[in-house]
């Protein structure tokens, strides 16, 4: 077995801890003594004992660059120790020299234990580094009562750890977890700190006086046991650990305290070892509880910001606007109806169309009225002739029958031709046709009075609003806002409240209010019918009163 089995381990754990470590040596200055390396049998010149010297005579670290990027790194193991540890790393940056170099600081001890196990006489190497293995104080304290009891064939082994004040049991031999506030344990725990104030190891079999082992008396009559021992763990001159050991039946006292006094040569290194663990376990609690104290602060500050942000951010006034569904409509609307009953011949615009003022939209069938006007315009002439031949023969009275005659005919004739005219059907405004396509119903029969063209005007128009009651109450007439049309989605159109109806209706399942704006003036590319979203100004409120005022309204209806 060699002679460097724990400071191997060390070695081993620290490089591959440190990434930027690619070799890693333990140099003795005693030349008897073969170094530690590394990886395993890697190569290793001269540079590296040199430089381990240097550090060790300053007692300082020592720096090298090798080759083209490395850098060697030489760090003294303590004063008391002619050990060194040299190191390549595969970085130059003082940062990471830095980070090495603390975290050699902080795994010091542990070097240092290591080469006092490796050099010790009687030391238990093997046994040191099982308990090295194990990943926490718990596990290893479990490891060593269990190796003693199959050791020393006890009924139970126990260990308990002392912070300077008190012990606390730590481990019972075949017991994964046990409850300390049993009274048993209770007990064990009152024997391990009597031990401790006397300092000195004790044996008591059972029968024979104890008056001055009181507490490892109770034990043995708690537990049955025929034979007791209680061992101090030492560091240097302080007990920083307690043995209770427990033995039933036949006992041969003076051979197990033969395999006692051997035993506790074997733990000489054992009570560091524990010392060590508890403490790095002490800090790191104590890291982990400052870590949680800090990250709990710091979220509370966090929260505390984002809130006090949220609410400043909830009570900065800002314009308050309320919005609604817009229609845009001309101001100026014309019905364009059939003026006689008669038939559909012919239809020239549809929906969309601009038109003029006069411009013929649509035709009505004029056969009949024609044919009629010829038949009157016969019989007129007809009139005319008798008219004159009663003229021509004196015949006075036959002459005025006539002539009203004539009258009537001709009274027919320009109804004839009013019906005529009409049957034209000519739009009374310029503007956009907006009404349904009656393309399709050419021929149908109309009745007098019935619409077949809407016609918008475009010289002026207005914009309907509907409003959701809710918000109805915060408008008048007079305050501005801004027009979005869909089809026109980067332009804002400035309008002004004109009226607001008194009627309500529902659109989409909501009680709306009808509100008329107006335009301030002509714009163009605008077409009746087009469809946007209208926002009135009504002062200023809060983000916080914007955002949740509806909900706090609503609780007002819906709770009282």
């Amino acid at each position: 077995m060699s002679v460097s089995n724990c400071a191997q381990l060390w070695l081993q754990r620290f490089c591959q801890a440190n990434h930027e470590v690619e070799l890693g040596v333990l140099h003795c200055a005693d030349s008897a003594r073969r170094p530690v390396i590394w990886p395993a049998n890697a190569p290793m010149d001269d540079e590296f004992h040199s430089l381990a010297a240097r550090a060790l005579s300053t007692q300082r670290m020592a720096l090298q660059p090798h080759g083209d990027s490395d850098m060697l790194m030489a760090l003294p193991c303590g004063a008391s120790t002619s050990w060194a540890l040299v190191l390549r790393l595969n970085s130059r940056d003082r940062q990471h020299l830095s980070v090495c170099s603390k975290r050699f600081k902080l795994a010091e001890p542990w070097l240092q234990y290591a080469i006092e196990v490796d050099e010790a006489e009687g030391a238990d190497p093997d046994l040191v580094l099982r308990l090295l293995n194990e990943h926490s104080l718990e596990e290893a304290c479990l490891t060593l009562v269990n190796q003693l009891s199959f050791e020393l064939d006890c009924s139970q082994a126990a260990l308990g750890l002392s912070d300077g004040r008190r012990v606390k049991v730590q481990a019972l031999s075949h017991s994964a977890s046990f409850d300390p506030r049993t009274q048993v344990n209770e007990t064990l725990r009152r024997a391990m700190d009597e031990a401790l104030l006397r300092r000195r190891d004790a044996w008591l079999i059972s029968g024979e006086p104890s008056a001055d082992l009181p507490y490892l008396a109770d034990v043995g009559q708690h537990t049955g046991a025929s034979a007791l021992a209680s061992c101090l763990l030492w560091q240097g001159r302080e007990p920083v650990a307690v043995l209770v050991l427990q033995w039933t039946g036949a006992v041969d006292a003076e051979v197990v305290k033969t395999q006692l006094n051997q035993c506790q040569e074997r733990l000489r290194p054992v009570g560091r070892l524990l010392s060590l663990r508890a403490s790095a376990e002490r800090a790191k609690s104590r890291e982990t509880i400052t870590l949680r104290t800090s990250s709990a602060r710091k979220r509370a500050l966090r929260m505390a910001a984002i809130a006090a942000l949220v609410l400043a951010i909830a009570l900065i006034p800002v314009p308050y606007r309320i919005s609604g569904d817009a229609l845009l409509q001309g101001e100026e609307k014309n019905l364009v109806v059939a003026t006689d009953q008669g038939y559909l011949e012919q239809v020239l615009v549809g929906p969309g169309d601009a038109v003029k003022q006069g411009q013929l939209l649509a035709q009505m069938q004029e056969r009949e009225l024609r044919l009629e006007r010829r038949q009157l315009l016969a019989e007129l002439q007809q009139l005319q002739q008798r008219y004159n031949n009663a003229l021509a023969s004196s015949e006075r009275a036959q002459a005025a029958v006539i002539a009203a005659e004539v009258d009537q005919a001709e009274a027919k004739l320009a109804l004839l031709e009013q019906q005529l005219l009409r049957a034209q059907i000519r739009a009374p405004i310029g503007g956009v046709v907006v009404s349904d396509d009656i393309r399709q119903s050419v021929g149908k029969p109309l009745e007098r009075g019935e619409v077949l063209f809407e016609i918008s005007s475009t010289r002026a128009y207005r914009v309907i609003a509907y409003i959701d009651e809710r918000h109805i109450n915060r408008l008048s007439k007079g305050q501005s806002g801004s027009l979005v049309l869909s089809s026109l989605p980067d332009r804002q159109i400035p309008l002004s409240v004109e009226r607001i109806t008194p009627v309500s209706e529902v659109r989409e399942g909501r009680n709306v209010f009808r509100v008329e704006c107006a335009l301030p003036g002509p714009v163009d590319r605008l077409l009746p019918g087009m469809t946007g979203t209208a926002k009135v100004r009504v002062g200023r409120a809060s983000i916080g009163w914007i955002l949740f005022g509806d909900g706090i309204d609503w609780l007002r209806v819906n709770l009282w």
